[in-house]
């Protein structure tokens, strides 16, 4: 997930799917972020945590179904200025492309793809890994001095 010959920071966990744990996930996954990054905004920390408990909610509620037997993969990479992160769930994927599609129309208030379409609108990059049960995100971070 990384450029080859960068230094990287990692934050890794693997966890039920159990809807109240998402909370836990994200606020150490922006601990983990505040400490590499101390100069985040306080906006980009709210960017960040929409982000990552809208994927882990996905991936518990509708990836995995609420199913405490599977687990989500949390991943998060720091490169530089770039922040790598992967969902994934154990569950049998989903038709992304058509959710992607619904981006570009003016379907902004239908009842799905809104988590995904948050995230997609604040990260730099979104994508799948097929058959849709794996989502990377990259989001370049703002140093301040």
């Amino acid at each position: 997930m990384h450029e080859r010959g960068a230094i990287t920071q990692k934050f890794l966990i693997h966890f039920a799917s159990d809807a109240s744990s998402v909370r836990t996930v994200v606020k150490n996954a922006l601990v983990f972020l505040r400490a590499a990054y101390p100069s985040l905004s306080p906006d980009e920390l709210i960017e960040f945590k929409l982000v990552f408990s809208e994927l882990l909610h996905n991936a518990v509620v509708h990836g995995n179904g609420n199913d405490r037997l599977k687990n989500v993969k949390f991943e998060i990479e720091l490169n530089g200025d770039t922040v790598l992160a992967c969902v994934a769930d154990e569950g049998s994927g989903f038709n992304y492309k058509g959710v992607i599609d619904k981006f570009d129309c003016d379907d902004i208030f239908s009842e799905s793809g809104r988590g995904i379409m948050l995230a997609y609108k604040l990260t730099d990059k979104l994508f799948f890994d097929m058959p849709g049960n794996v989502i990377h995100f990259r989001k370049r971070v703002t140093f301040r001095g």
